[in-house]
């Protein structure tokens, strides 16, 4: 079937074979995440983007394998045929661009076009598959895909039904959406797994850590990430243009590859003016839910200047309607007796920990009894 849809197309007498889909980020990686997808399935190139940006944040330490199946559900012979032709471009190393196509046209639009010579011909230019692989190859290649989940899927003991799922080294298979938050989990997993424990501090225990600066009030200025996360990194500032506002990036960097790991809550400080519309600015980003929108402005990151004046405004109008001036007030008194800075998990630190903000985790993780995360949630304030 494909070998005719293609036929005008071949320059070759004899298609090459495609035994395996080429590997997204270098095949000699530590960590190699398989990728068990049906390209017909909704949402594959949001998903595809962002693995493609998690391999390229991770420079070199994880790559992807695509192993192409077919889901139940997608198994009309149109559907079958948009299939191999998927299968054959992402052979060719033209996934994105066969996945471009399938999220704007639609899988049985690009099966209609498949039907009729000239549709063939300008989906080929379109993503330039100049020669596709034999049809019998990408068959065996998708079937083999079908096994391997399947025994898997099998194995596991969690309940994966279908694919899109993803597996890392002998683990189980596991289901995740297009921000792929369990897979960079698994993987940060992975890399501490590799990684051996500091010993000179192994068996110390950290000084300097007030206890009501490890997890102050939820509702204190805005927190980014969940409450129970095992770090919290607590910023007091005076004043929007602080300077420690601009020094967080590599806590935003280390919430984007382990999202699991790190909070980040940043609070109001002080009676100021300036002190005050912040304060009432986050409250208001609590209430839109868009506190990593500001977070990212406070931390200048590059933001169209029309972006940032909606974000701004939008944060202004529901402040008002919101009266956050008034309930962050009763709030600021309770944080008044906190110390401005950066604390991380209740001690202070400063740009250089901050430049080093992952190596600070695991010295922290080295010294720490694994049930202080629990306790420390649970534990009441300082008086």
């Amino acid at each position: 079937m494909l070998a005719a849809l293609f036929a005008t197309l071949i320059a070759t007498s004899e298609p090459a074979i495609c035994d395996r889909l080429p590997t997204l980020g270098p095949a000699d990686a530590p960590i190699v995440v398989r990728w068990y997808v049906d390209p017909l399935g909704p949402g594959m190139l949001d998903v595809w983007l962002e693995l493609r940006r998690l391999v390229g944040d991770l420079e070199g330490e994880v790559a992807v394998a695509p192993i192409f199946v077919s889901n139940a559900t997608h198994r009309t012979p149109t559907e079958n045929k948009t299939r191999l032709w998927a299968t054959a471009a992402a052979c060719r190393g033209q996934s994105e661009e066969a996945l471009r196509l399938l999220a704007r046209e639609g899988s049985a639009r690009i099966g209609r076009r498949l039907d009729d010579r000239e549709g063939r011909a300008a989906l080929a230019r379109e993503i330039g598959l100049r020669e596709p692989p034999q049809e019998a190859s990408l068959r065996a290649l998708i079937d083999a895909g079908d096994r391997e989940f399947r025994l898997r899927a099998a194995n596991s003991s969690g309940r994966v039904g279908r694919a899109p799922a993803f597996a890392i080294g002998d683990a189980a298979p596991f289901e995740d959406g297009a921000h792929l938050e369990a897979v960079r989990r698994e993987i940060e997993g992975a890399r501490l797994r590799e990684r051996p424990t500091p010993r000179s501090v192994a068996h110390h225990s950290r000084s300097g850590v007030a206890e009501r600066l490890r997890r102050p009030s939820a509702d204190a200025g805005i927190l980014v990430g969940g409450v129970a996360l095992p770090h919290r990194l607590v910023v007091l500032v005076e004043q929007a243009d602080h300077p420690d506002l601009l020094i967080l990036r590599p806590a935003l960097e280390l919430r984007s590859v382990a999202p699991g790991r790190l909070a980040i809550q940043v609070i109001a400080h002080g009676q100021s003016r300036a002190a005050s519309q912040l304060r009432t600015r986050l409250c208001a980003a609590r209430i839109l839910g868009r506190e990593l929108d500001y977070l990212r402005l406070l931390t200048r990151e590059p933001l169209a200047e029309a972006s940032a004046a909606e974000l701004l405004g939008a944060l202004d109008a529901a402040a008002e309607a919101h009266a956050c001036e008034a309930e962050e007030d009763a709030l600021s008194r309770e944080v008044a007796v906190l110390p401005s800075g950066l604390w991380l998990d209740g001690a202070a630190i400063g740009a250089r920990e901050m430049a080093a903000l992952e190596r600070e985790i695991l010295l922290i993780e080295a010294t720490a009894s694994p049930l202080d995360a629990v306790f420390s949630a649970a534990a009441p304030p300082e008086p």
